[in-house]
């Protein structure tokens, strides 16, 4: 693709990439930030929820051309007519012939140098017999088929059943994706090797996210300053291993660390909080904020953020932005197994107990507290920056 002039470069997403305010999206939008200062970019994508306030504007001073298709409650019947003709119930939740129409008319008015399609949901609509010949790379992000895996194996009755059926049709999805098209991206090295180990001929790379170290500034002024006692959970708090996660938390741990540290606080800040997690507010200390319009100001209260997953693939936003924030981290193995940290930035434990202890221990010494967000807001500067952690797309594009 390279050359004297920008190529021109399809962009299909399964959701908006805008705002950047929930894992999918940071990727996405800085993914898309990165390839439009290389490439004219056209952007079709679905909404699943009204459109923000500058959205259009955005992503319009990004790309070429912007098509946005808004999903509709139909959708979740689409997934399970999906499901009973033999596909995954993911490809039919976001198929949109719509979306699918205007990809074929924007064929025919342009030559695209290229395709990056955006999570496997999308890979419907990169068969269609307009794109054969152009190079397509797939941004898995995560391998989705181990997912479902493992919701299975913490479900029962008909959800362990559909769980276990998705995955095993999303695994032959993700397969056929490595075989037909020009590369795979996935956001860490251990989801490219359970990749890798289920489709060896496919030509994979790692692309790890970055963080915006200008946004998420931990100089700059602030009437919030760290409060002693005080932790904080971070997450789309309709999302079932995010769910899952301070469930377990609230119920196995936090009623301890309360009754032997009466002054401590749990802040718990996402957007769309479920019924489950709303209830979380009737406990002692706890304090359930649901989407805002800033989380930084969360990070500078909190003393300590945690990162409860019991259930967790690829790497966690929430773990980077505590890191760039300057905020101590207690964390499951399973929230940062997609990090490449050496221990001294990240309190790691496994087990109520464990936990109990990792998290008074953190809250009675700031200077281990200040030594481990120290030793993250380094990391995150010489790791995790986006121009350098997208490489690899720009390498499998030859831009």
């Amino acid at each position: 693709m390279a050359g004297n002039s920008k190529p021109n470069l399809l962009y299909v997403v399964h959701r908006v990439p805008f705002p950047p305010n929930r894992g999918d999206r940071i990727r996405s939008y800085n993914a898309l930030k990165f390839l439009a200062s290389r490439t004219n970019v056209w952007l079709a994508c679905l909404a699943d929820e009204p459109l923000d306030s500058g959205c259009l504007e955005e992503l319009n001073m990004l790309c070429r051309n912007v098509c946005i298709e808004h999903l509709n409650p139909t959708r979740y019947i689409r997934g399970i007519c999906s499901l009973a003709m033999g596909n995954s119930a993911t490809e039919g939740m976001f198929y949109s012939s719509r979306l699918n129409s205007t990809i074929a008319d924007w064929c025919q008015r342009v030559q695209f140098d290229g395709v990056v399609g955006f999570c496997s949901s999308v890979a419907p609509y990169l068969k269609q017999s307009h794109l054969n010949g152009i190079p397509k790379i797939v941004d898995l992000v995560d391998v989705d088929s181990q997912k479902f895996s493992e919701y299975a194996m913490n479900a029962k009755g008909l959800k362990k059943f559909l769980y276990r059926l998705e995955s095993k049709r999303l695994r032959s999805l993700e397969i056929t994706i490595g075989s037909e098209c020009e590369g795979v991206t996935l956001v860490t090295e251990p989801e490219a090797d359970i990749y890798r180990a289920m489709a060896p001929d496919a030509h994979v790379r790692a692309a790890t996210n970055g963080i915006d170290l200008e946004y998420f500034d931990v100089h700059a002024s602030t009437q919030s300053v760290k409060q002693n006692a005080t932790c904080l959970f971070v997450g789309a708090l309709d999302y079932l291993p995010n769910v899952n996660g301070i469930d377990w938390f609230c119920s196995n741990v936090w009623p301890s660390v309360k009754a032997k540290c009466p002054e401590s606080k749990l802040l718990i800040v996402g957007r769309n909080p479920v019924e489950k997690v709303k209830k979380l507010a009737d406990l002692p200390g706890v304090e359930v904020f649901g989407s805002v319009p800033d989380v930084r100001p969360y990070y500078q209260q909190a003393s300590v953020a945690i990162a409860p997953l019991q259930i967790a693939r690829g790497l966690q936003n929430k773990v980077l932005e505590a890191m760039a924030m300057k905020t101590a981290i207690l964390s499951t193995p399973h929230a940062v197994e997609g990090i490449e940290i050496n221990g001294s930035q990240v309190t790691v434990a496994s087990g109520e107990d464990k936990w109990i202890e990792s998290l008074l221990g953190l809250f009675n010494d700031q200077k281990k507290r200040d030594e481990i967000a120290d030793a993250g807001y380094k990391f995150v500067r010489d790791h995790h920056c986006w121009e350098k952690c997208l490489q690899p797309v720009a390498d499998l594009l030859g831009i």
